[in-house]
């Protein structure tokens, strides 16, 4: 009897195993879309500042509201996207302005701090 359950451990053992490495990796990034156009993204910078932008063909939309929630500033700006590495530039107030997407988060950098906007 001890030696059926030895067995029988041994095959469970052997079996679980193999059902673990079978298994893929959850955190496999998505494709990246071909294109941003008609997406919206929305974040909060460092400052408390909400970050709204409407990505059109060409040109972004940058609507940024004070942490009270009144009107700051709205600004159009050309950017360029590179589907193969999401790759994001554009200028904003004479600065080049570089951004990553992936997911569906794309991280922000604009002078020497970073923030995140969430696709909405």
């Amino acid at each position: 009897m001890k030696t059926l359950r030895f067995i029988g451990m041994a095959l469970l053992a052997v079996v679980l195993c193999v059902n673990f490495a079978a298994c893929s990796d959850d955190d496999e990034d998505a494709a990246l879309p071909s294109s941003l156009a008609g997406t919206e993204w929305t974040g909060t910078d460092p400052y408390g500042y909400v970050v709204n932008v409407t990505v059109g063909a060409s040109t972004c939309e940058i609507d940024v509201n004070k942490p009270d929630g009144s009107d700051y500033y709205t600004v159009t700006s050309s950017y360029t996207y590179d589907p193969s590495t999401g790759s994001i530039t554009a200028e904003y107030d004479g600065d080049l302005v570089k951004a990553q997407l992936k997911g569906n988060t794309i991280t922000v950098h604009y002078d020497d701090y970073v923030f995140t906007l969430k696709k909405r």
